[in-house]
């Protein structure tokens, strides 16, 4: 069976299909961790998958918390949590995992909005932690956030965050920054930009070369 590049580096299509073919290659970019977790699915040791890809997903590895989403929904390796999928689902979308998004939109469906509400904080609390200390990865994740995560879009603040990662020269963040300068009154706009220059000055951010 001929299958899509794209489509090796996940899970989903084995856990859904349930079937003996091979479901993931060793990825680009992942180490033996991810490729022993991979290998643990095809063995169906799913406890082993489980306790892997959560060692990867809590050092953000987008494509580790996908995984980790697929396993929590279909109660593999840990008994079935919507809830807990769908944080990890919400990572790994912000992340930029491609096949996240319609994860997420899945468990959005079926839990309720406390629930959901409760996970958003969750969320907010691990981009906010990596913030914190610097990552200047999870900038856009954290624009992202506020974009397609929260339950009203925040223009202010993911401006304020895209205009601090084109500052320090983070990749695409110029023109994400300029994509949603038109949703902001004029009055909203300089008061992003100074909350820009705000979270600018608070840290030593690595100006990073832009290639």
């Amino acid at each position: 069976m001929k299958v899509c590049f794209d489509h090796l580096r996940f899970l989903i299509l084995s856990l859904i299909l349930f079937s003996t073919a091979p479901f993931l290659a060793m990825a680009d970019g992942h180490g033996t961790p991810f490729n022993d977790a991979v290998q643990a699915v095809r063995d169906e040791n799913y406890g082993a998958a489980y306790e892997g890809f959560l060692s990867l997903a809590e050092a953000t590895d987008h494509d580790a918390q996908y995984n980790l989403a697929i396993l929590l929904r279909k109660g593999l390796g840990h008994p079935a949590n919507y809830a807990q999928s769908l944080k990890w689902a919400w990572l790994a979308d912000v992340g930029g995992n491609a096949k996240a998004s319609k994860l997420c939109e899945e468990l959005v469906e079926v839990i309720p909005d406390d629930t959901k509400e409760t996970i958003r904080l969750q969320v907010k609390k691990v981009l906010d932690s990596r913030f914190e200390e610097g990552d200047s990865k999870v900038i856009l994740q954290l624009a992202e956030y506020h974009l397609s995560i929260v339950i009203e879009p925040d223009y202010k603040s993911a401006y304020a965050l895209r205009a601090l990662a084109a500052a320090i020269g983070v990749k695409k963040a110029l023109e994400l920054r300029n994509e949603i300068e038109a949703e902001l009154e004029p009055a909203d706009l300089i008061e992003a930009q100074q909350m820009a220059a705000t979270l600018f000055a608070g840290k030593n951010w690595l100006i990073e070369v832009v290639e």
